[in-house]
Parts: structure tokens; sequence; C-alpha cells
């Protein structure tokens, strides 16, 4: 049984099982913020809502008949959650920005593809760098779109875990997510979704309701810019943590939202 990550910050090497294998143990390479060794940054651990999130989704549809779904994680941190995601057969795309990208993200993937391949699983992701102040830009217009050609290649579905953190990076964020989702068609995801109706990607979001008003100005921005923003059921989540023998307290304060822009 994996522990909540606030117990598991310390570590340099954190060995944690797939949610639905956990025969599957993934190892990643942590920074600890008060480490000899720290980037200064937040992303270089592994967070609860990465934990929720990645419990979440694997209980949910991960195909499509004749297609493989293509997933976009921002702010992915240590990756956990790309690779759960890789490991249900997604085609993942891992992003986030440096130092985060070459201290802990890239190094973990390239370790997670090789312990998926000994468990004979799906191992199909990739780290990119992506910036959200300048993918922002890109849908502004502000920038040409030949420099990061391959953000509007189209997804299926968008994630993302803590990534409301700070004030100036709220609007930057959401104009990113306007820019994927206008750029891609997604494909039903489960059966009370109408076949052949094209939608924007469904966006998933977990996060700890640290400061409450914060998070509710942040989900209040997205709503303005026209992304429609429910929050999944608590219950409904809690089935899916139960699994690793978790109560309500080892991840108080975590949220799932589904999220989707409407064009």
């Amino acid at each position: 049984m994996p522990l909540p990550a606030s117990h598991t910050k310390h570590l340099d090497l954190l060995s944690h099982p797939l949610p639905q294998d956990p025969s599957v143990v993934l190892s990643l390479k942590q920074i600890s913020s008060s480490g000899s060794t720290s980037t200064g940054t937040t992303g270089t651990t592994l967070w609860l809502s990465g934990q929720v999130l990645s419990c979440y989704l694997s209980s949910l549809p991960s195909s499509t008949p004749g297609k493989t779904l293509r997933v976009i994680e921002l702010g992915a941190g240590v990756g956990y959650t790309s690779l759960v995601l890789a490991s249900l057969g997604y085609q993942v795309t891992s992003t986030d920005i440096e130092p985060v990208f070459s201290s802990v993200l890239a190094p973990n993937l390239e370790t997670g593809i090789d312990q998926l391949v000994r468990s004979k699983l799906p191992c199909n992701v990739e780290a990119r760098k992506l910036d959200w102040m300048e993918a922002s830009q890109l849908h502004r217009g502000e920038r040409s779109e030949k420099e990061l050609e391959w953000v509007a290649e189209g997804w299926d579905m968008v994630v993302m875990t803590d990534t409301f953190y700070a004030p100036q990076i709220l609007e930057p964020l959401w104009d990113t997510l306007i820019y994927l989702s206008s750029n891609s068609k997604s494909s039903p995801l489960s059966p009370k979704e109408k076949k052949g109706k094209e939608k924007c990607p469904p966006i998933y979001i977990a996060l700890e309701a640290r400061d409450p008003v914060f998070i509710s100005r942040a989900l209040d921005i997205g709503r303005q810019k026209g992304f429609e923003l429910k929050k999944i059921a608590a219950r409904r989540v809690a089935r899916d943590i139960e699994r690793w023998g978790w109560v309500k307290d080892d991840w108080e304060g975590v949220e799932v939202w589904k999220g989707r822009w409407k064009r």
C-alpha cells in the first residue's frame, strides 16, 4: 500500500505501485525542497493530488475502438500520472519546464518506460518542455505556431495536478488550455457521450484546496474564459482510493474536477 505523498517528500527515491496493478512498482526520483540539491521549485516531489487523480483515471475507459487516445499532461512533475496513463494504453506527452524537466521528469520517464516494458505493459510516453507563458502567446497570436507545432497536434484528453499555485500563472494556464482545446477534437470516452459529435477534449484537474479563496478564483477565471467545470463527487473518487486502503483523512482536501472548453 502506498503512503500519501505528504509522508514521502523526504525520500530521494520513491517506490510507488500502479493503481490498477500493485505488483508493478515504479521508481521515482525526487528532490525535496529542503534537500541540499533542491531546485527551489515545488514540482520535484510527488503530490497527493497526483496520486488521487491517477487512481481515479485508472478506473475510466482508456480505449476507443481503432484509436489510441492521445493525452497531454501539464506540469507533470515527477511523471507518476503520465506513467500510469501510459501503462493503461494512452499515448502520453508529459510536459513541464526547467529545472523540473531535466532534474526529475525526463529521468523518471526513462526509468519508468524500462519498468513498464519489463512488466509487459504499454509504455507510449514522451517528455516535452512546455512553458504556459509561451503557449498562451500562441492562443493570443503573439507567437509563431511553427515554434511549437507539436502543441497543436490534437489531444483526446488533458490532465493536470496542482497547477493552481500562483496568481501570475492562472491566465497563461487557462489560455494554454484554450489553445490545446481549440486544436483538438476528442473521441467519446464513455457510453454516455454521443458518438460522432465533435467536442473539445475533457480536462481532468486534481488540486489540493489549501487556499479555498485562491482556488475559487482560479476556477472562476476558467469559467469566465468559457470552460464548463464540474467537481467529481468525493464518494466517486473515494471508491477508487479505497483500493489502496486509504481513508478520507489520508487525502483530505484533494478535489478532482472535470472541465471542457465550450467553443
